[in-house]
């Protein structure tokens, strides 16, 4: 990502919710792999995939949350075309970096999971917590 596009997002952010913030950087990590694939649009990457061309510029555009089976549907495409220059897989769609990740919220981190995935990860955080 350049300069110019680190401050742009930079600058989008100021006023957005959280979930809005989320939304755009999925779609901006989306954008990250589908260039590195060699495609120059959202556009041609759908039409070439054959995905639904409005779900997918909403994705990339940051519009739409990307669920983890879209963000895998996603990198494995991507990928079979060549995506290369990162570490890229669809945790890193839905989560990004480390860095990034570590600033998430709880409710970020079990939205769509089942609620016992969610009753287990409080679970977990309580018992770390009474160490």
């Amino acid at each position: 990502m350049s300069i110019q596009h680190v401050a742009l997002f930079s600058l989008q952010c100021v006023a957005m919710t959280d979930d809005e913030k989320i939304r755009k950087g999925q779609g901006s990590r989306l954008r990250t792999v589908r260039m590195a694939a060699g495609y120059p649009s959202a556009r041609s990457a759908a039409l070439d995939a054959g995905w639904p061309e409005s779900t997918y510029r909403a994705h990339e555009g940051g519009t739409r949350t990307i669920d983890p089976r879209d963000a895998e549907r996603y990198i494995k495409h991507f990928l079979r075309q060549g995506a290369k220059g990162g570490n890229f897989t669809g945790r890193w769609i839905i989560y990004g970096d480390d860095d990034e990740l570590s600033e998430a919220s709880l409710d970020d981190l079990v939205r769509g999971e089942s609620p016992a995935f969610k009753k287990k990860a409080i679970d977990a955080i309580l018992a770390l917590k009474k160490r």
